[in-house]
């Protein structure tokens, strides 16, 4: 019988948001203020953890040898006529556990996004590896933007990382809510330059 070991994952974890809408939707910038907000406040609950760059030892610290296998893009820009908007916080000093097998082969199978590798998947042979979080430490960059293509196909991309996400519409303060509206601005002015 395959003897299973205990090991340990340490890297990062990035928490995504992201929603996505027909750029018909929107007849204003206040339309999109609007709907920025909203977005913003939703981020907090609805975000989803992804493990990042994580290095693999057993569970006295010596590393484990493994396979990476680039997956590809975690996703594509937009399509014309549809805008992104999208909120990520990547968490940095955070540990997972795992079981493996010993003396077989861990894959690890991974998705780029915005210059990290986010994995995918774990594996050994067909058996998929549960990662179990064990703890992060606090977050190192916070991003809030938007993506969209013109009408002439070019990508559009506005973003800050000045502003958390937040419980409620009515406590977000008033330099975020300026930022907020600085961005839609921005939106407003890129769709006018580019129609």
């Amino acid at each position: 019988m395959a003897k299973v070991l205990k090991g340990i994952a340490e890297g990062f974890e990035i928490n995504i948001y992201q929603h996505e809408f027909d750029r018909s939707e929107l007849n204003s910038e206040d339309d999109f203020y609007k709907l920025f907000l909203d977005f913003v406040v939703e981020a907090n609950d609805r975000s989803e953890g992804h493990p990042v760059e994580l290095s693999l030892t057993d569970e006295y610290g010596y590393k484990l040898k493994y396979k990476k296998k680039n997956a590809g893009d975690f996703q594509k820009f937009p399509d014309r006529n549809r805008i992104r908007l999208t909120a990520y916080y990547l968490y940095r000093d955070a540990c997972y556990s795992f079981d493996y097998i010993k003396d077989k082969e861990i894959v690890v199978q991974y998705e780029r996004y915005r210059g990290h590798q986010i994995i995918d998947t774990l594996s050994q042979g067909k058996k998929q590896i549960d990662l179990e979080l064990s703890s992060t430490y606090d977050s190192i960059i916070h991003f809030t933007g938007y993506q969209y293509r013109n009408n002439r196909g070019h990508k559009i991309e506005s973003s800050t990382d000045t502003f958390y996400t937040y419980y409620d519409v009515d406590e977000i303060n008033d330099t975020d809510a300026l930022t907020i509206r600085e961005l839609t601005n921005v939106w407003d002015m890129e769709r006018e330059n580019h129609k």
